[in-house]
């Protein structure tokens, strides 16, 4: 995994686990908002109910159950000072039998118009809740009371309470997003450690396997040159070790190339892209060169653009891109040739597509599967279909091709949109200066 792969898997943990973290905390502090709100929601209209009983318990009867002042003296009669201050933040109305309003108390005012009946309201300017009950005598009602009080105090301490959640969640976000940060950074140390050492074996063991490698291919080449008196078959085993040599030297390179690709591509964003590359010229002379591979196996190998009427350039990490992008390229044509058929098709395309710089290169040839179209840039990998097709190669040439185009801020992708027919189509996207 190269290090920007690694990078993207700690952001995306810190985020999985920060945006987790946040949906419980919401969820959590929603849930005490309405439980608070409804609760007091409850106390209130508790609160009202005990007030409207106690309005029509204060209306005087007699021994017969007569009304004797006819009005509750709750609402009539002047209380002590400190009751009277707390019924005149209410509402105390009293309405006779035909809903005449007879007796106010409170400075509250209650704008809604009265409705007989035994119900709840609610207000909204000013915010207030308010209870109508009517007063019955033997089953007759002889009046309604109606009280109200001013939520305004309930709706501050709501909007501090959800002050107060609001702050203390993105308190406890911003505390919690750090301590994420340090120990998912510090649970991946030990994978960043392994991928350094097992990129060093790599090149190391590249850099050891040069020289016997090269030993054995030099010394069959010599013995082949001069084989004079050398037996048939001592002969095809030297051919066979020199055929053995030059893989193992290609293996090699590759394997070179590809854990300096993994150790630049760190800090590829840090540096700056300033060479321009001529990508047109680079690819016709690329096609040109293997036209007689193409022609040799009766391939059609063709072009969709010129530079002369349409010339293209990309932008690059460094000058050396151009062999970058020669060995992207060249890979990728060079596998159209290999699997593709005789009689038929390679076309190559070059457009702008947008902001970046589009090269397609389709074939006629075997088609990839779907499964195979998601691991074929894995290193090491080859498609059962491909190895019957053609022997040879290591199944790093994509993997390669990926790294090189990642090195330069690019894309690489393949679809096979005729797989059971046959055929395939490789997209490098590039940027443009």
């Amino acid at each position: 995994m190269k290090k920007g792969g690694l990078d993207n898997l700690t952001s995306h943990l810190v985020w999985t686990n920060l945006l987790s973290f946040l949906i419980v905390l919401a969820v959590f502090s929603l849930t005490v908002f309405a439980f608070i709100r409804t609760r007091s929601d409850v106390e209130n209209r508790a609160s009202l109910a005990k007030l409207a009983d106690a309005v029509i318990a204060s209306i005087d009867f007699d021994d017969n159950d007569t009304s004797v002042t006819g009005t509750p003296d709750l609402i009539a009669s002047v209380m002590p000072t400190e009751s009277s201050d707390t019924l005149q933040k209410l509402s105390l109305e009293w309405y006779d039998a035909s809903g005449r309003l007879r007796m106010k108390k409170g400075s509250l005012s209650l704008t809604p118009p009265f409705r007989p009946g035994h119900s709840y309201g609610e207000q909204a300017h000013p915010h207030a809740l308010f209870l109508t009950k009517e007063a019955r005598i033997h089953g007759k009602i002889i009046g309604y009371t109606r009280v109200g009080q001013p939520l305004g105090e309930t709706d501050r301490n709501l909007q501090d309470l959800a002050r107060g959640l609001t702050l203390g969640s993105i308190v406890a976000i911003l505390c919690s997003g750090l301590l994420i940060l340090v120990l998912v950074r510090q649970s991946v140390q030990p994978v960043r450690r392994n991928i350094a050492k097992l990129r060093q074996f790599t090149a190391d063991a590249s850099h050891e396997l040069r020289g016997p490698i090269t030993a054995i291919a030099t010394n069959s080449k010599v013995a082949l040159k001069y084989s004079e008196g050398m037996r048939e078959k001592d002969r095809e085993k030297m051919e066979a070790i020199a055929s053995a040599a030059r893989q193992m030297e290609k293996l090699v390179e590759d394997l070179l190339i590809l854990a300096a690709a993994d150790e630049e591509s760190a800090i590829v964003e840090e540096q700056k892209r300033g060479a321009d590359c001529d990508i047109s010229q680079l690819l016709l002379d690329l096609i040109e060169s293997h036209r007689p591979l193409a022609e040799a196996k009766q391939i059609a190998l063709t072009t969709t653009f010129s530079p002369a009427t349409a010339p293209l350039t990309v932008r690059l990490r460094d000058e050396n891109g151009g062999a970058d992008l020669n060995r992207v390229f060249g890979n990728i044509i060079q596998n159209a040739i290999n699997y593709t058929p005789a009689l038929g098709t390679i076309k190559v395309d070059l457009h702008r597509d947008g902001e970046r710089i589009a090269v397609d290169i389709l074939d006629t040839g075997i088609g990839i599967s779907k499964e195979a179209q998601t691991k074929i840039f894995d290193r090491f990998w080859r498609a059962d279909q491909a190895r019957n097709y053609r022997g040879g190669g290591n199944g790093l040439g994509l993997s390669i091709a990926l790294a090189l185009v990642e090195r330069h801020g690019g894309e690489i992708a393949v679809v096979s949109p005729a797989a059971k027919t046959g055929g395939s189509c490789f997209t490098v996207h590039l940027a443009a200066p």
